[in-house]
């Protein structure tokens, strides 16, 4: 396979988990497309697939693997996003989709964006009365799907 090839079909790696998959796909092939894909390989919901290229995450899934410049044997990144539920102070309960590389700090940043969240609320816990480091990923305390966390 030509490593110049700008057309046909193209090998990418998939990297899950730290673990590459190889596939052959399209060029042209679209990042839903792909993601549909994926959805039936590692058994993740396609609306759940966060993918990203040398660092710059694929968002928008209607343009295709050329168009975002992936190369042949280029590697793709598939990150897992999941929901987690925030209870802010004591009357407040939010949902907020995350994804691995979601940091305590990016959390944080996230909810405070959010109108009538306090600013002053500046710790997050998890479980409760256990304070995280802002700059550690989320996935680092077992954070995932369904977690409730708490901003305190």
């Amino acid at each position: 396979m030509d490593p110049h090839n700008t057309s046909g079909t193209i090998r990418i790696s998939v990297v899950h988990l730290g673990v590459p998959h190889r596939m052959e796909v399209p060029r042209a092939q679209t990042i839903m497309e792909l993601k549909s894909e994926l959805e039936k390989k590692f058994h993740i919901p396609a609306e759940m697939i966060d993918l990203a290229y040398n660092g710059r995450r694929l968002k928008i899934d209607e343009l295709s693997l050329r168009h975002y410049q992936v190369p042949v044997e280029g590697a793709l990144i598939l990150h897992k996003k999941c929901s987690v539920c925030v209870r802010i102070g004591s009357e407040r309960m939010c949902n907020i989709i995350v994804n691995d590389l979601t940091t305590v700090a990016d959390l944080k940043a996230i909810l405070h964006a959010k109108p009538g969240v306090p600013t002053t609320l500046a710790r997050l816990q998890f479980p409760k009365d256990c304070d995280l480091d802002d700059h550690q990923l989320l996935w680092h305390y077992g954070i995932g799907e369904e977690s409730e966390l708490y901003l305190v």
